[in-house]
């Protein structure tokens, strides 16, 4: 995990500028991905932990942690993107302290559990890693298809758009993103809704982020 961290910081623009990043949108990524690159380690044990979790009992506990982290990094981003003014650092810190969250609480799950770490010996790791493989290998490409659809979207919308057309689009995906948990009937009356739902969030980020640099303005003047 620390390798692949420091891959990334070392060589966020060029992967970047690869992947379609051009002008203003090249330098914010790259610092977002600098800075996530620093706490790569939280992303990785969070998103680790939490399926343990679930497999010993505790779904309840592990969606908390989850929500926990979201809401920790909905509040973050809020303080310091907008009232601190980091910008994209801020956003990149906050979703750090938010990983983190739920990591720390994973934590907590097991010592409260009083779990211990075992590792196989190498017979027993070299069975285990063959049939992990035999049943991983058929499913591979399904969590890759949405980022490759996700990077040709964003690279075909700076192409023949702008930087707002990729905003809007995250937009819209962040909402397709919550149909999809929603339960079948909602699903179902959601996507009558989604183009609404995804023009209101456009426009309503676009008002509060008018608003909030008016007001920034007025106080510094």
């Amino acid at each position: 995990m620390f390798l692949a961290g420091a891959l990334l910081y070392g060589f966020a623009e060029p992967i970047l500028h690869f992947l379609g990043a051009r002008g203003e949108v090249l330098r914010l990524s790259t610092e977002y991905a600098r800075i996530i690159a620093l706490g790569a380690v939280f992303q990785l044990l969070a998103t680790g932990f939490v399926p343990f979790i679930r497999n010993m009992d505790g779904a309840s506990f592990a969606m908390a942690a989850m929500i926990l982290g979201f809401v920790t990094n909905i509040l973050l981003c809020y303080t310091l993107v907008w009232v601190v003014n980091w910008g994209m650092a801020g956003a990149a810190l906050a979703t750090i302290i938010g990983q983190a969250v739920t990591m720390v609480a994973s934590i907590l799950f097991f010592l409260v559990k009083k779990c211990r770490l075992s590792l196989p010996g190498r017979k027993d790791l070299w069975a285990l890693w063959k049939n992990v493989l035999r049943v991983a290998l058929s499913p591979l490409g399904l969590p890759f298809s949405p980022t490759i659809t996700i990077l040709l979207m964003n690279r075909f919308l700076l192409l023949y758009g702008n930087e707002q057309s990729v905003a809007v689009y995250g937009c819209i995906g962040y909402i397709t993103s919550i149909i999809y948990l929603l339960p079948p009937f909602f699903k179902l009356v959601s996507v009558w809704l989604a183009v609404p739902l995804a023009q209101a969030a456009t426009f309503a980020i676009s008002v509060i982020a008018a608003r909030i640099t008016a007001i920034r303005e007025a106080w510094i003047s």
